[in-house]
């Protein structure tokens, strides 16, 4: 859960030069099942994408470069490695998504 959280903060603070990035956290447990669930949501102030280019967030080397941001680092690997620790625990993923 570190990893996950400090590749969802790096990748916010990379692109997000003014403004804020908040991270919340919100543990629920269903009632029927009787199993906890944290739901993380990362928001910022960042440059923002499109929704054709959220498709590219979480693949292997999905990386979206626009001409402002060719001194940003990175091969895209992080939201990828997120994703994967994420699926491995039974959670999910994307733009807007549940941690479980």
């Amino acid at each position: 859960m570190q990893q996950v959280l400090l590749n969802l903060y790096s990748n916010a603070l990379k692109f997000t030069t003014k403004g804020s990035i908040t991270i919340t956290c919100t543990q629920t447990v269903d009632e029927e099942s009787n199993l906890d669930s944290i739901r993380i949501s990362v928001k910022d102030t960042g440059v923002g994408i499109s929704e054709e280019e959220q498709n590219k967030l979480f693949q292997l080397f999905g990386t979206i470069q626009r001409t402002s941001q060719q001194n940003t680092k990175g091969i895209g690997l992080g939201l990828v490695i997120s994703k994967t620790i994420v699926n491995n625990f039974g959670g999910k993923i994307d733009v807007n998504s549940t941690l479980g």
